[in-house]
Protein backbone atom coordinates (compact mmCIF):
# COMPACT_ATOMS: atom_id res chain seq x y z
CA UNK A 1 0.00 0.00 0.00
CA UNK A 2 1.44 3.56 -0.49
CA UNK A 3 0.59 6.54 0.80
CA UNK A 4 1.43 10.23 0.47
CA UNK A 5 2.63 12.20 3.82
CA UNK A 6 0.03 14.62 5.81
CA UNK A 7 -3.15 12.31 5.02
CA UNK A 8 -5.30 10.23 7.13
CA UNK A 9 -4.99 6.18 6.39
CA UNK A 10 -7.13 2.92 7.06
CA UNK A 11 -5.60 -0.57 8.07
CA UNK A 12 -7.83 -2.74 8.07
CA UNK A 13 -7.56 -5.62 10.76
CA UNK A 14 -8.95 -8.42 8.92
CA UNK A 15 -9.22 -11.33 10.59
CA UNK A 16 -11.98 -14.01 10.86
CA UNK A 17 -12.97 -14.21 14.09
CA UNK A 18 -15.35 -12.32 16.73
CA UNK A 19 -12.54 -10.55 19.23
CA UNK A 20 -12.78 -8.85 21.96
CA UNK A 21 -9.23 -6.96 21.80
CA UNK A 22 -6.54 -6.11 19.28
CA UNK A 23 -3.16 -4.61 19.14
CA UNK A 24 -1.77 -3.40 16.08
CA UNK A 25 2.22 -3.90 15.48
CA UNK A 26 4.75 -2.34 13.29
CA UNK A 27 7.73 -4.03 12.61
CA UNK A 28 7.49 -6.69 15.02
CA UNK A 29 6.61 -3.41 17.87
CA UNK A 30 3.86 -3.28 19.71
CA UNK A 31 1.95 0.44 18.64
CA UNK A 32 0.02 2.65 21.25
CA UNK A 33 -3.20 3.28 19.80
CA UNK A 34 -6.55 4.45 21.25
CA UNK A 35 -10.08 3.76 20.68
CA UNK A 36 -11.63 6.06 17.99
CA UNK A 37 -14.95 6.12 20.11
CA UNK A 38 -13.36 7.89 22.88
CA UNK A 39 -12.15 10.53 20.91
CA UNK A 40 -15.59 12.27 20.50
CA UNK A 41 -14.48 13.53 16.96
CA UNK A 42 -12.18 15.21 18.13
CA UNK A 43 -8.51 15.27 17.22
CA UNK A 44 -6.41 14.01 20.66
CA UNK A 45 -3.33 15.94 21.23
CA UNK A 46 0.20 13.14 20.55
CA UNK A 47 -1.94 10.48 19.35
CA UNK A 48 -1.92 9.45 15.57
CA UNK A 49 -3.03 5.90 16.14
CA UNK A 50 -6.45 5.30 17.07
CA UNK A 51 -8.50 1.82 16.52
CA UNK A 52 -12.33 1.48 15.85
CA UNK A 53 -14.84 -1.22 17.32
CA UNK A 54 -13.74 -3.44 14.30
CA UNK A 55 -9.88 -3.61 14.67
CA UNK A 56 -9.03 -0.82 12.17
CA UNK A 57 -6.46 1.35 12.46
CA UNK A 58 -6.48 4.43 11.49
CA UNK A 59 -3.17 6.49 11.28
CA UNK A 60 -3.62 10.62 10.94
CA UNK A 61 -1.05 12.57 9.43
CA UNK A 62 0.71 10.06 7.88
CA UNK A 63 4.95 10.40 8.40
CA UNK A 64 7.12 9.08 6.16
CA UNK A 65 8.55 6.99 9.70
CA UNK A 66 5.42 5.08 8.93
CA UNK A 67 6.50 3.86 6.79
CA UNK A 68 6.83 -0.56 7.38
CA UNK A 69 5.45 -3.90 7.49
CA UNK A 70 2.04 -3.15 9.77
CA UNK A 71 -0.06 -6.43 11.35
CA UNK A 72 -2.78 -6.75 13.92
CA UNK A 73 -3.24 -9.49 16.10
CA UNK A 74 -6.56 -9.96 17.45
CA UNK A 75 -7.81 -12.02 20.50
CA UNK A 76 -11.11 -13.64 21.22
CA UNK A 77 -13.09 -14.55 25.06
CA UNK A 78 -11.25 -17.26 24.96
CA UNK A 79 -7.46 -16.20 24.76
CA UNK A 80 -7.26 -17.47 20.84
CA UNK A 81 -5.40 -15.23 18.86
CA UNK A 82 -5.53 -14.93 15.49
CA UNK A 83 -2.96 -12.36 13.17
CA UNK A 84 -4.25 -10.50 10.40
CA UNK A 85 -2.38 -10.64 6.76
CA UNK A 86 0.43 -8.02 6.93
CA UNK A 87 0.37 -4.36 5.38
CA UNK A 88 3.75 -2.98 3.61
CA UNK A 89 3.28 0.52 3.76
CA UNK A 90 5.26 2.59 1.52
CA UNK A 91 4.97 6.36 2.36
CA UNK A 92 6.02 8.40 -0.34
CA UNK A 93 8.32 11.88 -0.06
CA UNK A 94 6.86 15.32 -0.88
CA UNK A 95 9.08 15.29 -4.09
CA UNK A 96 7.50 12.08 -5.27
CA UNK A 97 5.21 11.64 -7.96
CA UNK A 98 3.82 9.42 -10.97
CA UNK A 99 3.31 9.24 -14.31
CA UNK A 100 1.68 6.71 -16.41
CA UNK A 101 3.15 5.01 -19.71
CA UNK A 102 1.00 4.40 -22.30
CA UNK A 103 2.33 1.37 -24.63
Amino acid sequence: MYAKQNVQLMLECAVNINFSTSIWLKNGQIVQTILKENTNSKRVIGHRFLVDSSGNLFIDNVRLEDDGRWQCEAEDAFGFVVTGKPIQLTVLGKNCFSYTINL
